[in-house]
């Protein structure tokens, strides 16, 4: 801010005395009406201040009042010079002008909005909404449909995703049908944890005969062969599957041979050519033999196209395609012709024909 300065001469009474004008008694007085003169006067001053600039300026001093009006008088014909004295000039007021730079404009703040009260408003039930699928949906791009002859029919979630085969097989010969029993049938290559898995395999040479004359086991299974006759027997084979040998042993005992290979094998008796087993390996959980009346029900086959394969004695091997329905039975029925099928005499175990039957075979 702009400051503003009065200054007034005052004669000091030092420099009266200087002078030989000195009035011992009216020192006291004459400055006592000294400092009533100048309150006076400053308590009516006005200084006027502007936007631009500040400035000061006197205002003029009103007229005191008649109470005052003696002593003023009295107090400045005493406090004035002598006429022989030199009176000093006394300098003039000095105004001094201070320009305050104007400050940047700083816009006040916006006032913050106030939040609103909180409505207590009820919560909205929660709206089941269902999704539709990809495929349905306005706008998104259709998927073709799967042909359920080459692919595995899908099921609901929850739904059973197997079915079941019923098989019946029947073998002609010379044009006369007969049912198809001692028939191996399974699905190649399928695993089906929960299959039912038949016995314990075993061929036992029984009454100079292997009973069950046809059976199917899975790779890596081992069957036994029992020897149940009073007799001696050697069971062995020569077929690229499995070969072994295992030798005379008498009744009562047995012994085991393991599979690891799918194939077929056929099993023989070094002592009597006439006793023949078929044995089929299979890569597979789904298997079994068909009945006297030449049927099977196969159980727990996944759902979709399936090959179902299959090999008797007298007709060989052979293979059919069916589609299963989860949940579902699906029917297959195999005929074979036998007409010109027969028994193919082998060799021993030493490659050479078996020796002329005699009564010494009976003490084997």
């Amino acid at each position: 801010m702009a400051s503003c300065r009065l200054t007034t001469p005052v004669r000091r009474q030092d420099d009266a005395v200087r002078d030989g004008q000195a009035r011992p008694r009216a020192v006291p007085q004459a400055r006592l009406l000294r400092g009533l003169a100048l309150a006076a006067v400053l308590a009516v001053t006005v200084s006027a201040v502007t936007v631009s600039g500040v400035s000061c300026r006197s205002a003029r001093p009103r007229e005191p009042p008649d109470a005052l009006r003696a002593p003023l008088e009295r107090a400045t014909s005493a406090a004035a010079p002598s006429p022989t004295a030199t009176p000093t000039p006394a300098p003039e007021a000095t105004f001094t002008s201070v320009v305050v730079p104007s400050s940047p404009t700083v816009p006040w703040p916006s006032p913050s909005p106030i939040a609103a009260e909180p409505t207590l408003t009820r919560s909205p039930q929660p709206v089941k909404t269902r999704t539709m699928p990809a495929g349905l949906r306005p706008g998104a791009p259709s998927t073709p449909r799967p042909d359920t002859s080459t692919a595995v029919v899908p099921t609901p979630t929850g739904a059973p995703s197997t079915g079941r085969i019923e098989v019946r097989v029947r073998v002609s010969t010379a044009g006369k049908p007969g049912p198809g029993a001692n028939t191996a049938v399974w699905l190649p290559e399928i695993r089906s944890p929960g299959a039912p898995r038949g016995a314990a395999a075993k061929v036992a040479q029984s009454n100079k005969e292997f009973s069950p004359r046809v059976s199917i086991v899975r790779a890596g299974s081992e069957v036994a062969f029992p020897n149940l006759d009073r007799i001696f027997h050697n069971v062995f084979s020569l077929s690229p599957t499995k070969s072994f040998d295992l030798g005379l042993y008498r009744n009562g005992a047995s012994k085991s041979v393991a599979f690891d290979k799918p194939g077929l094998v056929h099993v023989f008796c070094n002592i009597h050519s006439h006793m023949i087993a078929y044995l089929l390996v299979v890569d597979s959980d789904i298997y079994g033999i068909t009945d006297q009346a030449g049927n099977i029900t196969l159980e727990r086959v996944p759902a979709g196209m399936q090959t179902v394969s299959g090999w008797s004695a007298e007709g060989e091997e052979w293979s059919r395609s069916v589609v299963v329905k989860a949940a579902g039975t699906a029917e297959l029925e195999v005929t074979l012709d036998a007409t010109g099928h027969r028994e193919t005499p082998h060799k021993n175990k030493y490659g050479k024909d078996y020796p002329p039957p005699d009564d010494e075979q009976d003490r084997y």
